[in-house]
């Protein structure tokens, strides 16, 4: 293994980290919500459902 080649797997490491970081914050966000605010959740779902749905 050459040292390019670790570098683009550190690289792809904190990339994909970075990336579980942002889904984490996001499902706060979604979870974070009020009780009455569920409109973002509900539209959110139909939208997913609507797109596995024509696969």
């Amino acid at each position: 293994m050459d040292l390019s080649t670790i570098i683009d797997h550190l690289d792809n490491f904190v990339t994909t980290w970075k990336g579980w970081g942002a889904v984490v914050e996001g499902l706060k966000g979604i979870f974070g919500l009020d009780k009455g605010d569920f409109t973002g959740v509900s539209s959110a779902v139909k939208g997913l459902s609507s797109v596995s749905s024509k696969s």
